[in-house]
Formats: C-alpha cells, structure tokens, sequence
C-alpha cells in the first residue's frame, strides 16, 4: 500500500528509555540505547507491502530463479527452505530460514525493494507521534499480535492479527522482518539523504549484520515497540526472521 510519507521523530532519547527502564541491566541497557539518538527524519511517498512475504510467494521466486533453490547452493550460505514444496497449509505463512542476500534476491525480481529502516518504522508509527505500538498505546495482547504471550512459539497466517494504523499488517510479532540497512548502534550521526537513490544505496554497502524490526511469535511486547531495533547476520538463515518488500511511490 502507498504511505504518503512525511516527517517525524524517528527513534528515542536515551533519557527517555531509561526513565522507562530503570532496571535495565548492562544487557538490556545496551538493547535500549540502540534505539537512540531520536533524530528527525523526512521520508518521500513509498509503497510498502500490507503483509509479509509468504512461502507461496517465494515458492514463485525460486521456481523462476531456482539458483535460489538450497539443493544448488551446496551449503547454508544463501540458504532458503522453500524449495519446490513447503509445509501442508502453510503457504500464507510469513517464509522463514531466507538470508538477507536471499530477501533481496527475491525483492529485485519482484520489481521491489527492502524497506530502509526509516521508512519501516514510519509505516509501524501509522502517524502517530507518540505511539508505543503500530495499534497504539494499548498493552500488548495475544489479540493483537503473535508474540512469546500468544502461546504458539511458531509463525502464523500473515494478516491473523488485526492491522496497525497504517493499514499494515504484522509490523508487531509474527517474524522479525529485514531491513535495507547495515547495523549500526546507536544511530549514525551523519544524516542520510532520503531520496529514492540514497535509499537504494543503503543496499550496496557491505555489513555483516543487518537491521531487524518487529520481534517475532517467540519475543517479547518488548521487541514490538515502533521504535525497538535489533539485527541479524545477513548471511545466517534462520526461523524467525522474514521480510516485506518496499519501493519509491
């Protein structure tokens, strides 16, 4: 769906989080801090899926770009577990056990992109200001997202759980989604030129890690906050990380 994009605060004082969390020990303390500096942010019109990729989806990749398909890749570097088949009944599941390489793959032949970090949690915001979760303020539920309370400990239909202002769906639990951008913690302080080709260019460096957004079916209320941030190593496959796809609008 189309965002109209706009300005805003991305991200939190460091103040702020530990007024938050004055119990945060060296562990979560370092977790909290990378969701600083709050910085303002403008981002241009982008189109952002409504639902996390499926193994349907992908299934449709790798029968076109079956160099994608794990039984040629000869080990688990670019690894993707869809294959020609995928579980009974599972084919609106978010696909798992993809790289970031593999995301990206899949986003280029799909005439789309990752989305920057910018604009992911612009969309999980859905234009508010203050909000602590993409539905609101309301204390997380099992209603309201697949997260470590709703019990299942695994991946669910895309869309079962009600969307986010935005109109987006799964921005909060289900899987941890990649982004476009390298991992840094806190925030750069260089500010980045949000045009179309400076987005894209978030894409071309080279990291070992990539940003994660949006905790997963075994994380905490926590991991859901819009402005929450983790990462992953871009070349490490595994069952709770996904992805949405992105583009100019």
């Amino acid at each position: 769906m189309r965002l109209p994009g706009g300005t805003f605060q991305m991200g939190a004082d460091e103040a702020t989080l530990l007024q938050q969390f004055p119990k945060a020990g060296p562990g979560l303390r370092a977790m909290l801090l990378a969701e600083s500096p709050r910085h303002q942010v403008t981002v241009p019109p982008f189109w952002i899926d409504r639902y996390e990729v499926t193994n349907r989806e992908y299934q449709e990749f790798v029968i076109a770009r079956p160099e994608w398909d794990r039984r040629k890749l000869g080990g688990n570097y670019l690894l993707n577990w869809v294959g020609d088949h995928f579980p009974e009944g599972q084919g609106d599941f978010p696909v798992v056990h993809v790289s970031w390489q593999a995301a990206m793959a899949y986003a280029s032949w799909a005439g789309k992109r990752l989305p920057a970090e910018a604009e992911w949690e612009f969309a999980a915001r859905g234009g508010q200001a203050g909000a602590k979760y993409p539905w609101g303020n309301e204390d997380a539920s099992p209603g309201l997202a697949n997260y470590s309370e709703s019990g299942k400990h695994a991946p669910v239909r895309v869309g079962r759980s009600p969307a986010g202002r935005s109109g987006v769906f799964d921005l909060a639990g289900n899987v941890w989604e990649f982004c476009l951008d390298a991992w840094p913690s806190p925030y750069p302080s260089h500010a980045l030129e949000f045009t179309e080709a400076g987005i894209a260019a978030l894409g071309k460096t080279s990291a070992e890690r990539r940003v994660i957004r949006g905790g997963s079916y075994d994380g905490g209320a926590f991991n859901m906050r819009v402005t929450a941030r983790d990462s992953h190593r871009a070349d490490d496959p595994v069952g709770h990380v996904g992805f949405r796809c992105a583009m100019g609008g």
